[in-house]
């Protein structure tokens, strides 16, 4: 467990205390030790002798930590005398359920969990016993099927990280199948995925079952080579296995296939059912059998076999596949960063180890651009610390000419859709990123209209992370797109892809409708430090891709001057 799913864990940790009638010293041992965490570096690895050195933790706390660290959640909740369930945690991700509403349901009603819940919906229990407003009731069956939908949603890194454990661990436990790999949603690097899908090439030993079955895999309750795939009969079986990764369960699919038909099921299993689709009519049309697919060794060829221009796994999806390669942008064609952060407001590294970073990567040009005034958790400038960064990056120019370097801002879009910082402030600074923060549950014409506000600015430059969304912890909020992309064309502003895997918003499937829109793009990785540089080597020009980006349509890949023309009457 890394330091971000500890410090969630101490919370959550600390907000079943305060369920409990003599829990409060416990509340104040745990809240401050995850707010002291959540203060460290980000890739800061935990250490327990050090955490007690550094801090004041009880060794409550510090066994706690330990536990999570070496033996995850479920042995930290077993090992915790904790009264009241668990699965009230999950109670309180509903809209409007404080930890003093979900007490009462729990000591009125005995409502434990989301199950219960929507039992006693059902039954009117709710209403009889006045436990909650009569305005939540017709809502809350809806809330409880989003909440389920937004916890079964795996980011993109973490789907990586637990496929590269899975393919590890079946590799060094069966040598036999030393060739596995990843398929599914997950190479198609979808942003958000509900499961883990690998295939590997095998010989049919059912001594290999055996051992897969020891690794806790067993077959799977639904078969999809008679439903994906009916034209292409090529899996032999299909196994499942439910692991933990911090607080999910990841179902984990493996498909079994013979090594003659690999390449053909690696191509189909990567695709979702629309590029199945399209493939079974190519087969058709060209009347082939399934057996000439059985000496086909890589993807090109079975692309080549069904007369379709290949496809790069990412774009093996409704919406993509017609995509011409060539025209999309490749990672190569980044020469910017245009939104990062430093330890002028919640980044972890200096200016300096930033700028000298970009420089490594071969970027042309970067722009700084910590948060606002307003965004206290983030320890947003004031306008005079705003200024005294100015002051700074003017010295950081000299000492580094090979780069340029923009003076920005992350400028908040407030509540009542004004900016942050007054105009005479945001004309000084170079570029300017405007961005929703804050009042995030306001209506869709609310939303709206501080986007229009900020896009109609004639200082803002970039509309950062468009629509909010923290993938698993948080749902897109609702805006009027039609709207948005229109005003931000008609303003040549441009939309930001943030490389941020936890966002990678805009998604792509508004990154395409948005091209359609003739908007224009920037692709960065809000960086909160030097290590957060990759997200826009790892996820850019592929998102780019599956949103159907073109370069010419991406401000990342303009020259200096090309940019600052833009930044100025050009655009």
């Amino acid at each position: 467990m890394d330091k971000r799913g500890v410090v969630r864990n101490l919370r959550a940790i600390s907000t079943l205390y305060s369920l409990m009638r003599d829990g409060e010293e416990q509340v104040a041992h745990y809240r401050s030790a995850a707010d002291a965490i959540r203060k460290l570096p980000t890739h800061t690895k935990l250490d327990i002798e050090q955490l007690r050195t550094q801090f004041s933790f009880s060794e409550s706390v510090l066994t706690s930590i330990h536990l999570l660290l070496t033996q995850g959640r479920k042995a930290t909740m077993t090992a915790l005398p904790i009264s009241v369930p668990w699965s009230l945690l999950e109670l309180m991700e509903l809209p409007g359920f404080t930890p003093k509403l979900t007490g009462r349901l729990y000591r009125i009603l005995g409502i434990r969990s989301l199950e219960e819940l929507e039992k006693a919906l059902t039954k009117g229990s709710l209403a009889f016993a006045h436990v909650l407003p009569d305005t939540q009731l017709p809502h809350l069956q809806q809330a409880i099927e989003k909440l389920r939908l937004r916890k079964s949603a795996l980011s993109l890194p973490v789907s990586l990280r637990i496929a590269q454990r899975s393919i590890d661990q079946i590799i060094k436990s069966i040598p036999q199948l030393s060739k596995i790999e990843l398929t599914g949603s997950v190479r198609r690097m979808c942003p958000i995925s509900t499961k883990v899908e690998l295939l590997a090439s095998f010989d049919g030993s059912s001594s290999i079952i055996v051992q897969l079955s020891q690794l806790g895999y067993a077959p799977a309750h639904k078969s999809t080579n008679k439903n994906e795939w009916p034209d292409f009969p090529m899996i032999q079986m299909t196994l499942e296995k439910m692991v933990e990764f911090d607080d999910h369960e990841v179902p984990i699919i493996l498909y079994l296939v013979t090594p003659q038909t690999f390449a053909l099921a690696w191509t189909l299993t990567t695709g979702d059912k629309a590029h199945a689709q399209r493939l079974n009519k190519q087969a058709k049309d060209r009347s082939l059998s399934p057996i000439a697919y059985t000496s086909i060794q890589t993807e090109e060829e079975v692309y080549r076999t069904l007369q379709h221009p290949y496809l790069l796994p990412e774009l093996r999806e409704e919406g993509c596949l017609d995509a011409v390669f060539a025209e999309l942008v490749q990672a190569e064609q980044i020469k910017a960063d245009l939104h990062m952060h430093s330890t002028y407001s919640d980044g972890a590294d200096t200016m300096e180890a930033m700028i000298e970073r970009c420089i490594e990567k071969g970027y042309i040009c970067m722009a700084i651009t910590d948060h606002s005034q307003s965004l206290d958790i983030a320890h947003g400038l004031s306008i005079d610390r705003l200024m005294r960064q100015q002051e700074e990056i003017y010295a950081l120019r000299e000492k580094y000419p090979t780069i340029t370097i923009f003076h920005g801002t992350e400028v908040d879009i407030l509540a009542d859709a004004t900016l942050d910082f007054p105009d005479v402030i945001l004309e000084q600074l170079d570029f300017v990123v405007a961005s929703i923060h804050t009042a995030m549950t306001q209506s869709k014409a609310e939303l709206t209209a501080r986007l229009l506000y900020a896009i109609e600015s004639p200082h803002v430059d970039v509309i950062a992370h468009p629509t909010g969304r923290m993938i698993g912890l948080r749902d897109s909020y609702t805006i009027d797109f039609d709207r948005v992309f229109s005003a931000a064309e008609h303003s040549h502003i441009a939309l930001e892809l943030n490389c941020n895997p936890s966002r990678l918003d805009l998604d792509p499937q508004w990154l395409r409708v948005a091209m359609s829109s003739h908007c224009t793009f920037a692709i960065d990785s809000d960086a909160h430090s030097v290590h957060d540089l990759e997200r826009l080597t790892i996820y850019g020009a592929t998102m780019g891709r599956k949103g159907l980006l073109t370069p010419d349509r991406i401000i990342n890949t303009f020259n200096v001057s090309q940019l600052s023309q833009w930044l100025g009457t050009g655009r």
